[in-house]
């Protein structure tokens, strides 16, 4: 009477994922045509487990080995980052587990994903499109196994827009200079952010001018109307030292607050991440602004305890060079009386200390009035916005504030 024979079936249940049953080799197919199939080791399997009883020395033989070589690591998963993307693909994604090996084949749902980079505890691939919005099985496969994350990515309905600027914006505080300020006015900040409907490949810097030392009349524009539709989420942008939570506008559709003086911190990067937003974990875009530090308009003094009293060709502004991309100024033309503004004036200048409007640049010009004088620091930062894969275009600027009178 032959010995009875006890097998003892163990199953491993991995952080949010799970190892395949021999039967379950959906990528076998697919490592057999790249010839990556499976090969003898020192101890092959068949496709039962059981210890082989073919002729180990048939190297070719899948009969050998089973769909995989069992002596070798089965690939192990832990997770995705980011755990969505549009459904145009071209997203960049870290997978992370062990036991990762060089034949590796990554699937999303039945889609061939590229395998850009891998460590033993990390891939890094590149998702490929489908035709809808939907949430897909991640499949890692290997000589040594295979290993699926259950619903481990989620497609959104989003093209891959990438190059194309798919956020704008400005984090932007207000330094009002000169004494002839009514009483109460204080410094604030400011911050307006959206993500546009129709991506474009115009950085929010081009809302000014159309160039460096170039200037536009009425032509700057911040009608966000059009954005994509985020309404029931929020919004976090983190600092060193602050944190900065603009509310939704529904209207506008953009993100938007006004903050106290010294409530936005100065030459700092800061993090943006929307919560609960389509059902997404997390939306995370590390450095989405970069604030320059203060700014300081040297000539004209604007600062003195009443407006200076200028002509068109009297408007030459220097300061004191600090880190910056760039320097604004954005002048409004209004009535003495302040009651009706009858043009707006936009430029854009070289960091380099001086800059002087073109007395062309203005389409009319008249003794009289007031120009509300904004001038500032620019830095831009640049970011991937993980929603459609498209560049991020929100700038943090210093404004000076001043009047001037014109003759």
């Amino acid at each position: 009477m032959s010995p009875a024979r006890i097998i003892f079936v163990v199953s491993v249940a991995l952080a949010s994922g799970c190892v395949l049953g021999p039967g379950d080799w959906d990528l076998w197919d697919q490592l057999q045509d790249s010839g990556l199939g499976p090969v003898d080791s020192d101890t092959p399997t068949d496709d039962t487990g059981e210890p082989d009883t073919a002729e180990t020395g048939d190297t070719n033989s899948a009969h050998d080995t089973g769909p995989y070589d069992t002596a070798l690591p089965a690939p192990e998963l832990s997770g995705l980052t980011p755990a969505y993307g549009p459904r145009g693909g071209g997203s960049a994604v870290t997978i992370s587990g062990a036991a990762f090996t060089d034949d590796v084949s990554v699937r999303f749902g039945d889609a061939t994903a590229t395998v850009v980079a891998v460590t033993e505890d990390t891939l890094t691939v590149t998702t490929p499109a489908v035709t809808g919005a939907a949430t897909v099985d991640v499949t890692v496969a290997q000589r040594g196994g295979q290993a699926v994350l259950e619903d481990g990515f989620q497609y959104i309905d989003q093209d891959d827009e990438s190059g194309m600027v798919t956020a704008k914006g400005a984090l932007q505080w207000f330094d009002y200079r000169g004494s002839y300020w009514n009483h109460g006015t204080d410094d604030y900040g400011m911050l307006q952010l959206w993500f546009p409907a129709q991506p474009d490949d115009e950085p929010y810097r081009d809302l000014f001018a159309a160039g460096l030392d170039s200037c536009s009349s009425d032509s700057f524009e911040v009608d966000s109307r059009g954005g994509l539709d985020m309404a029931g989420a929020s919004a976090v942008l983190t600092g060193e030292l602050s944190t900065l939570r603009p509310s939704w506008n529904a209207d506008e559709t953009r993100f938007e607050a006004q903050f106290g003086s010294g409530e936005v911190e100065s030459e700092i990067d800061y993090d943006l991440a929307l919560l609960d937003l389509w059902g997404l974990p997390e939306v995370a875009m590390p450095a989405v602004v970069s604030t320059p530090d203060e700014f300081v308009l040297t000539s004209p003094d604007i600062a003195g305890s009443s407006p200076l009293t200028l002509s068109q060709d009297q408007l030459a502004f220097e300061w004191a060079e600090i880190e910056a991309d760039a320097v604004v100024v954005y002048i409004a033309r209004i009535s003495g009386d302040g009651r009706e503004t009858f043009e707006i004036l936009s430029c854009l200048a070289e960091n380099d200390g001086a800059f002087t409007v073109p007395p062309g640049a203005w389409e009319a010009w008249q003794g009289g009035n007031q120009l509300y004088t904004y001038v500032g620091a620019m830095r831009e930062a640049e970011t991937t916005v993980p929603l459609n894969n498209g560049t991020s275009s929100v700038v943090g600027i210093a404004w000076n504030v001043g009047v001037i009178l014109t003759r």
